[in-house]
């Protein structure tokens, strides 16, 4: 449940809507366009054990960006 304003972030995890695995594809992007680590998914098959650690610790990549800049970049995307 979230507050009323609160922004929510959905991606389509189990290829239902889209052919791409989104979070990846977002992130490839996102990480692209802001200069990020384009290494980070090696990086996270590493270090995580899991798909739920693997999700929550792609994530937090984002923590912190406004839900205003995240929106704008969804569309871009």
């Amino acid at each position: 449940m979230t507050r009323r304003g609160q922004p929510i972030v959905f991606f389509d995890v189990d290829e239902t809507l889209i052919t791409a695995k989104s979070m990846v594809s977002f992130r490839n992007w996102w990480e692209v366009c802001h200069g990020g680590d384009r290494d980070w998914l090696a990086k996270l098959l590493r270090t995580a054990t899991g798909r739920a650690e693997q999700n929550r610790a792609s994530y937090r990549a984002f923590a912190g960006v406004p839900g205003r800049e995240f929106l704008a970049a969804g569309r871009r995307w």
